[in-house]
């Protein structure tokens, strides 16, 4: 009897699967193209900020910097005893840590509050009471992930229907609490259409939603660079019968196999054995490119964020002769839309809060606004060119008013009055009726 022999079966996918590794885990090539939107989810975000230090500077560079120089009660009058009053109380507040952490949340979660835990005579859950407001004892941040649940205005009638009337707040430490929407200071994330908005249960958008993809993308390239420094050569193996052994059941392991144990024992120390009729070669590799990819890549997120390189990243502007001072007027007029939008309102409110609390004596005008501070600040040439500017602008006044008193157009007490008009001088009027005698004379 003839023994039967095994019948190998043939297999087309070999070479594809021990070349390239398609469908192992953390080989496959392929695995980093992918189709869709992916949902950002709350976890997701809490990791991103904790262990990946561009994350949590895209999220704290604006936040900490809508509140970095501060803002001042502006109102008619030179007296300012009820502003240097109003930062004082803000001081003991923390208010400028406080928005500033609830501008952070609200960017990495899509939502904030700050609860203003005030001293009024009534809970928590009812509405706050300005008539017997006493003091405000302290502002707590919650992010969205701490609110699990809300009521609305129900009253079709009252211009607040359909708008939150209660906050039920997740200590994680305490009771949970329902607290009422007048002690709340809300900070809304990012811009997103109606329906978007609704399925959020009226939060705003997650900054990573819109950026994540090029963090990944900016985190794998300076992975793979790191593992080019590691690999400058590219081993070329040519293996006897390698088609022959492909085609068979199991023989795209066996290179995997072969491959692998090539490259654990590759060095400059290690001999490497090979069969009599393969081939081993090493090809040098450059890394030519590495760099200007990276900064393409480095240029994606600054261009999503707004946040300019020379702040997100710490390097000097690109280019020549460039100053990145456009980037930075771009970002501050962003900068700006976050302290208008969404810091004002808020603080706009808690002055108010300041103001009807009894112990503090705060005497707030009829008509006052809030002013932040610039964010742009001068070097030493800016001020000394704007200085030579005003100088010289005043020198051309003088010049001008002279020729009108030399030209008998203006007389000295018309012109004194002139300038004082124009505030840019501080005249003593009481030398006006000498003038005029002397002048009669």
């Amino acid at each position: 009897m003839i023994p039967s022999r095994r019948k190998e079966r043939m297999r087309q996918d070999g070479y594809l699967n021990a070349m390239f590794g398609q469908g192992y885990r953390f080989t496959d090539p392929f695995s980093h193209y992918k189709q869709g939107i992916d949902f950002v989810s709350d976890q997701q975000c809490t990791h991103l900020y904790t262990y990946n230090g561009i994350a949590k500077s895209i999220i704290d560079i604006p936040a900490d910097e809508a509140m970095r120089n501060g803002f001042e009660v502006e109102f008619e009058g030179e007296d300012d005893a009820i502003n240097k009053q109003v930062q004082s109380l803000c001081e003991d507040l923390d208010v400028q840590y406080k928005f500033s952490e609830a501008l952070a949340w609200a960017d990495l979660y899509g939502g904030s509050i700050i609860v203003v835990m005030a001293d009024d005579g009534r809970m928590i859950d009812e509405p706050l009471n300005y008539d017997g407001l006493r003091r405000i004892e302290k502002l707590k941040v919650f992010d969205k992930t701490n609110i699990v649940g809300s009521r609305q205005y129900q009253d079709a009638s009252a211009p607040q229907y359909m708008d939150v009337e209660h906050y039920y707040i997740n200590t994680f430490g305490s009771n949970p609490m329902w607290v009422h929407e007048s002690r709340v200071l809300r900070f809304d994330g990012g811009r997103l259409p109606l329906y978007q908005r609704n399925l959020r249960l009226g939060w705003g958008a997650k900054r990573f939603e819109s950026i994540k993809d090029e963090i990944d993308r900016w985190c794998n390239g300076n992975e793979y660079a790191l593992q080019a420094l590691t690999r400058l050569s590219q081993d070329v193996v040519k293996l006897d019968g390698l088609t022959n052994i492909l085609a068979t059941e199991g023989g795209d392991v066996a290179v995997q196999k072969r491959m692998q144990m090539i490259d654990m024992v590759r060095s400059m120390m290690n001999s490497i054995a090979i069969d009599g009729a393969d081939e081993y070669d090493r090809k040098g590799l450059s890394l030519s490119g590495i760099k200007e990819l990276l900064e393409q890549f480095e240029i994606a997120i600054c261009g999503i964020t707004g946040i300019p390189a020379t702040k997100l990243f710490g390097r000097s502007p690109a280019g020549m002769n460039s100053t990145g001072k456009a980037d930075l007027e771009n970002y501050y007029n962003m900068i700006e839309k976050i302290q208008t939008n969404k810091v004002r309102p808020n603080l706009v409110r808690l002055v108010e809060m300041l103001g009807a609390c009894r112990e503090y004596n705060l005497k707030l005008p009829d008509t006052w606004h809030i002013e932040f501070e610039p964010l742009w600040s001068m070097s030493k040439a800016e001020k000394a060119d704007v200085e030579k500017t005003k100088a010289d602008a005043q020198r051309q006044k003088a010049d001008a008013i002279n020729t009108l008193i030399n030209a008998q157009v203006l007389d000295a007490t018309e012109a004194r009055a002139t300038l004082a008009e124009e505030k840019d001088y501080i005249m003593d009027r009481s030398l006006d009726s000498a003038l005029m005698r002397s002048g009669a004379e």
